[in-house]
């Protein structure tokens, strides 16, 4: 693709990456950011540095460069960005970006940028600092709490360790917390989901009098953000303190992405192994509480059985008492009257007396009830 291709020329996009977001630029010609970014290189058309955009948010006056004259010729010697080696390829050893000896100053590119990281740039986009001069988003992103100036770098370091975690078989998701009404970062690791995010730590300092832009005053202070960046490892519950690796004298965080990995994988191996260690814990004490349960329904049953007794054997020699009394009373008839006639009174009287006597003679009615129970 060239500069006919979009319509342009070298003066018009010279222009518009100066008063644009590249990202806005190639949303509206229908093409990918290194697109844009690829005809500013092949036509020595300089950009915006790393973190302009947000300086000039906040007020800071920004010089830009001027335009070239000449055309930077493209190398015959340059592999296209398909034939890199991906980063997984790489040996240990040599796991170490070409970008990661830039200057603080110096442009971040990243190529390609994982999903993840390109709705984390655009929920980024409208978010101001903190009074800790830090940004942090409540939207669906990663968590990365950084300043502004940081949050190039920030991006370009979660999307090396993202890309490799996933590479590893990690995939890395941002799900809402369930203790707390927030977007969390997780990696799932061997089947444990171990939350993370990527800080940059904030300094006290006294206000300069002379230094435009917006401050914090707190008697005389500032929170300023250092420029140091650290990936934490959130609600960590192993025996030492939450795993964190921070920016070194000799080494930069996006250097150590082989160790962090190292690290996470180990930090979940251990909250797996104190996991286990819980369910185990939890499944004896509802063993326990069940084998408690069932001792106190058997304590209970006995006791209720215990109290029916007396009931039972009342309800007992009452029954005895009718049916000894309609015994009495059949002897009689028969002896005064000779016998019985079926369908006269006292037959019926007879006949009704025996069965109320079996309904509360509570031997029949629990021989029945046990029959019943065997048959149905």
């Amino acid at each position: 693709m060239d500069l006919s291709t979009l319509n342009l020329t070298r003066e018009s996009l010279y222009e518009k990456v100066w008063a644009t977001p590249i990202t806005s630029i190639s949303k509206d010609y229908s093409v990918r950011d290194h697109e844009i970014i690829q005809l500013c290189e092949k036509n020595n058309i300089p950009r915006p540095p790393s973190g302009y955009w947000s300086r000039l948010r906040h007020g800071y006056r920004l010089d830009r460069p001027p335009l070239p004259a000449s055309v930077i010729p493209e190398s015959k010697g340059t592999k296209p960005q398909a034939e890199r080696r991906k980063l997984s390829e790489r040996p240990p050893e040599k796991f170490i970006h070409p970008k990661l000896d830039f200057e603080a100053n110096d442009p971040i590119e990243i190529h390609s940028p994982h999903p993840l990281v390109s709705k984390t740039y655009e929920a980024y986009q409208s978010i101001h600092p903190d009074k800790t001069d830090r940004l942090r988003c409540k939207e669906e992103a990663l968590n990365v709490w950084v300043g502004y100036r940081s949050l190039d770098r920030a991006m370009f370091f979660m999307d090396l360790l993202i890309k490799e975690l996933e590479t590893q078989g990690h995939p890395v998701s941002i799900e809402m917390g369930r203790l707390s009404e927030t977007w969390t970062t997780f990696v799932k690791i061997n089947g444990e989901k171990l939350p993370f995010h990527v800080e940059e730590s904030s300094v006290k300092k006294p206000v300069p009098t002379s230094e435009p832009g917006p401050r914090w005053r707190n008697q005389g202070h500032e929170y300023v953000a250092s420029g140091t960046l650290s990936l934490i490892v959130e609600n960590y519950l192993g025996e030492t303190r939450q795993p964190t690796w921070t920016d070194l004298k000799t080494r930069r965080l996006e250097q150590r992405i082989p160790e962090v990995i190292d690290g996470m994988i180990q930090a979940a191996e251990k909250l797996r192994a104190i996991r286990l260690v819980d369910e185990e814990r939890h499944e004896k004490a509802r063993v326990e509480e069940e084998r408690v349960r069932k001792i106190a329904e058997a304590e209970k049953f006995r006791k209720d059985q215990i109290a029916q007794l007396d009931p039972c054997a009342l309800a007992w020699e009452k029954a005895e008492r009718i049916r000894n009394f309609t015994l009495a009373l059949q002897s009689a008839a028969i002896e005064k009257f000779g016998g019985i006639e079926p369908g006269s009174p006292i037959a019926v009287f007879i006949e009704r007396a025996m069965t109320h006597a079996d309904l509360i003679d509570p031997v029949i009615q629990t021989l029945k009830a046990i029959d019943q129970n065997q048959h149905s």
